[in-house]
C-alpha cells in the first residue's frame, strides 16, 4: 500500500470541518483557532478549505478558481513566498488535503491530495495545485470538473442522505484500516504473510457493539483473510499474552479447518508496534464473541 497518497476521505462528497476533527482524531482544545481561516497544519498534513467564487468570512475576496484538472489558489493576506510555511507547504512533509464550497456555512466538498506545481510571489501567494489519486478501500477520484451536481430535490431526498451516512462510516473504518496495518506493519499478527490484498484490520470488540472504540488500534489486530474469519465467527480468539486459543468445539468441523486450527492453537501473535492491544478488548472477545463451549448449532 503507498501510504503516502492513503486518504481517509472520500473525493466528491462533503464534511463539515467537525466531520474532519472527528475522522482525524483532532484533540478537542486543537480544533477551530486557524482550522477557521482558510488553511491549518495538522501534525504533518495541510488541511486547505477554500471558497470559490464568493468572498470568504472575512469579506476576502480571493480569485480561487479550477483550471482544468489544477486549483489555483490563494493563501492568507499579507503571505510572501519566503515565509517558512509557504515554503513548507510547497515541500509538504506530509500530505496536503483540499476541500472547497462555494459559499459560507455550506458543507466542503473533498477533491483528491494535492501537490503544487507551480507559484508566484504575489501577495497573498498564488499556488497550482495539482490534485491525485488516493488510495484506500473507498476512494474513488473523481476529477472535480465531472463530479455530478445533486438537485435541491436529491439533496433532501432520504435515500441520499443515508448513503452520506453510510460513506461517512466507512471511511472511518478505512481511517481504521490505516492505522491498524500500521500499527503491525502490514502484516498478519498469526501467519505473518503481507500481501495487502489479503489483509483485514479486525475489530476485536465489534464495530456495532461500542462506539467509543470504532477507531482506536487497540482495539485491531491485524489478520489475514481466513483468520479474520474464525476470528470475527468465534471459531479463535486471545488470551492476554495474544496467545491463540481454538474454540473446543470442533467434532462438527471439517478434518482441513481442524487441522488449521490445531496448527496454530497456543501461537503467540506478533506484538503491536506502538499501540499496545487493550486486555479488557481481548476479554470482551473471549466473553461474548469466542464459541467457549459446545455447539452444534454453528450459531455462536
Amino acid at each position: 500500500m503507498d501510504t503516502q497518497l492513503f486518504c481517509p476521505f472520500q473525493v466528491g462528497e462533503k464534511y463539515t470541518r467537525r466531520d474532519v476533527y472527528e475522522i482525524m482524531q483532532v484533540p478537542e482544545e486543537k480544533r477551530r483557532g486557524n482550522w477557521e481561516t482558510g488553511y491549518n497544519q495538522f501534525g504533518d498534513d495541510l488541511f486547505i478549505f477554500p471558497i470559490v467564487g464568493a468572498p470568504a468570512t472575512g469579506g476576502y475576496d480571493y480569485n480561487n478558481h479550477w483550471d482544468g484538472d489544477e486549483f489555483v489558489w490563494y493563501a492568507k493576506e499579507g503571505t510572501r513566498l519566503r515565509q517558512p510555511q509557504i515554503q513548507w507547504m510547497l515541500h509538504p512533509t506530509g500530505k496536503v488535503f483540499l476541500f472547497t464550497r462555494d459559499t459560507v456555512r455550506q458543507p466542503f466538498t473533498f477533491h483528491g491530495l494535492a501537490t503544487a506545481v507551480a507559484w508566484e510571489d504575489t501577495s497573498p501567494v498564488m499556488i497550482r495545485w495539482r490534485i491525485h489519486k488516493p488510495n484506500g478501500p473507498d476512494s474513488q477520484l473523481t476529477p472535480p470538473s465531472k463530479v455530478p451536481q445533486l438537485s435541491e430535490e436529491q439533496e433532501n431526498d432520504y435515500a441520499i442522505e443515508n448513503r452520506k451516512v453510510e460513506i461517512k462510516q466507512r471511511v472511518k473504518q478505512s481511517l481504521f484500516c490505516q492505522r491498524v496495518l500500521a500499527n503491525f506493519d502490514s502484516r498478519c499478527c498469526i501467519s505473518g504473510i503481507t500481501e495487502p490484498e489479503l489483509l483485514i484490520a479486525s475489530h476485536i470488540i465489534p464495530w456495532a457493539k461500542r462506539v467509543d472504540c470504532r477507531l482506536d488500534p487497540a482495539n485491531g489486530l491485524c489478520l489475514s483473510v481466513l483468520y479474520d474469519q474464525l476470528f470475527d465467527e468465534g471459531f479463535i480468539t486471545f488470551d492476554d499474552e495474544l496467545r491463540v486459543i481454538i474454540t473446543p468445539y470442533t467434532a462438527t468441523l471439517s478434518g482441513r479447518l481442524q487441522q488449521e486450527l490445531r496448527a496454530i492453537e497456543g501461537k503467540r501473535a506478533f506484538q503491536s508496534l506502538t499501540v499496545a492491544i487493550k486486555p479488557e478488548y481481548l476479554a470482551y472477545h473471549r466473553e461474548n464473541v469466542f464459541r467457549a463451549g459446545e455447539n452444534t448449532s454453528g450459531v455462536p
